[in-house]
């Protein structure tokens, strides 16, 4: 940080201020919007996605100094603060039996876990919030194996390695993909879908579509198969 953070080279002053003037100014504009029923349009408000403490310049710094006030503040506003993190999910990430983690032991053979077990642990480390979930992007890149082997394995490597840092197995995936084959999409949805009926673990499901998602100036847009990640 003592070089300066972001493109502009900001203080940390300067940076923190512009941050809590961001999530105040968020908070304004969407806390109290709700639907016709009542039900807040906005549960929860995340700080920063895929967090990766070890990977990104000065993650460390930032959460240190801002979470903390960002969860008082998103907690007074009636919404919940979290921080989404981020799931090694290459197949050969997944599948690697043969991991051996030096650092902490707990995560070998459970690769996947790799920057999410790291993060959650520095927040241990430092006093820092645990969100009451843990959401992460989960991008299932398959080879040879099933949609369903592959998340499957993910939620088993959280179940074996999270609840050593006092983590109840509860998960969101906040990122995954809207595939444009629809029996692979179909495949990926239900293999999310399948982890929900395993004691409820898995809460939520968010699928991104992106500009030229379906190659160039091809935009996936409404109507979506929102069905396919349905139980």
């Amino acid at each position: 940080p003592a070089a300066g953070l972001g493109y502009d080279r900001l203080s940390e002053a300067e940076f923190a201020s512009r941050v809590r003037q961001t999530v105040a100014s968020t908070l304004g504009a969407v806390a109290d919007v709700v639907r016709s029923d009542g039900r807040k349009v906005v549960d929860t408000l995340y700080l920063d996605g895929e967090v990766m403490v070890g990977a990104k310049a000065n993650q460390d710094w930032f959460l240190a100094t801002l979470y903390p006030g960002f969860v008082a503040s998103v907690r007074s506003a009636g919404l919940t603060p979290s921080l989404y993190f981020l799931a090694a999910a290459t197949e050969a990430e997944v599948l690697d039996n043969g991991f051996v983690d030096g650092t902490y032991p707990v995560l070998s053979r459970h690769r996947s876990m790799y920057w999410i077990y790291r993060s959650l642990r520095f927040l241990k480390d430092h006093a820092l919030p645990i969100p009451s979930r843990i959401d992460f992007s989960c991008y299932p890149e398959r080879r040879s194996a099933t949609y369903s082997t592959l998340v499957q394995r993910v939620m088993d490597d959280a179940d074996a390695t999270l609840p050593s840092l006092g983590i109840a197995p509860k998960y969101g995936v906040v990122e995954t993909m809207y595939l444009l084959d629809s029996a692979e999409r179909r495949a990926l949805g239900q293999a999310f879908a399948a982890q929900r009926l395993i004691r409820s673990r898995l809460e939520r499901v968010l699928f991104w579509t992106t500009p030229d998602g379906g190659g160039s100036g091809v935009h996936v847009g409404f109507p979506l198969a929102v069905e396919d990640y349905l139980p």
